[in-house]
């Protein structure tokens, strides 16, 4: 079926937690490349190559990422996208509070934590339109992705068809709201619970990072990436699965295709 198919499981909650557990792996790889990963050595490349067929295994499991599900533009239960949406922002806590406890800002010698403060700086500097325009570019290549791995019956098909835009992910730092939740909280937490140790080691100024701020988080990041997100998700995926969903008279004709699995 052209519209792919969906796929619905027990625990969507938990798959979605564990979805952005491992995409905070990879935004913590991306950190620690500086945001250059095609820069970095083998085995720098090796390990991101790693992270994304995890991330991919998850999404291939049924995780799902809010704003970047195939669910976008079919009769998906509003219920059914709260869990999504609950249970991404708890793998987001849980990536937060793991980076906290383990002293991230003196990883790699307090590089980690240096390139933490400039990437979460650097994602609040964006014009709005600017963010508006690369969020959708995001999701517009992110959900063809999931939906066409939901339609490849083959399961190494299905990892090819994931592993490419994530590596694209970790090589760009594309725009988008779920990643960014953790990108530039990354910034946050340094900045709030460094040790006194990292400010010397690392010569940095807390001082420069004033505007890491939840009231800058959110305006001036997260609301125009969302809009983008949205318009190049649903807005464009979305529409698509729509359109070719045009000649179909049963409601529910998406969730019956799950009975061919």
């Amino acid at each position: 079926m052209l519209s792919g198919r969906r796929t619905f499981h027990a625990y969507p909650f938990l798959l979605a937690t564990l979805t952005m557990v491992t995409i905070g792996l990879c935004a913590s790889l991306y950190v620690a490349s500086g945001g250059e990963l095609e820069h970095q050595g083998i085995g720098m490349q090796w390990l991101a190559l790693a992270f994304a067929a995890l991330m991919g295994s998850a999404l291939m499991l049924g995780g799902e990422i809010a704003t970047s599900t195939v669910s976008l533009g079919t009769q998906t239960l509003l219920w059914q996208r709260i869990r999504i949406v609950l249970g991404n922002l708890l793998g987001i806590a849980i990536v937060l509070i793991g980076v906290q406890a383990m002293e991230g800002a003196m990883w790699l010698e307090t590089d980690w934590g240096a390139e933490a403060l400039h990437l979460a700086k650097q994602k609040l500097s964006y014009g709005f339109w600017e963010l508006v325009g690369l969020a959708a570019l995001s999701n517009l290549g992110l959900c063809l992705a999931i939906w066409l791995s939901r339609i490849a019956e083959q399961p190494s098909l299905k990892l090819m068809t994931l592993v490419a835009p994530i590596w694209l992910f970790l090589n760009t730092g594309i725009e988008h709201v779920m990643v960014n939740l953790l990108l530039v909280p990354f910034g946050m937490v340094v900045l709030h619970g460094a040790p006194e140790l990292f400010w010397q080691l690392a010569a940095c100024d807390p001082d420069a990072y004033g505007d890491l701020t939840l009231r800058n988080l959110v305006c001036s990041n997260l609301i125009p990436v969302l809009l983008g997100n949205l318009v190049g998700g649903g807005g464009v995926v979305g529409l698509i699965n729509l359109w070719l969903d045009r000649g179909s008279d049963d409601a529910l004709w998406l969730e019956s295709l799950d009975e061919d699995r």
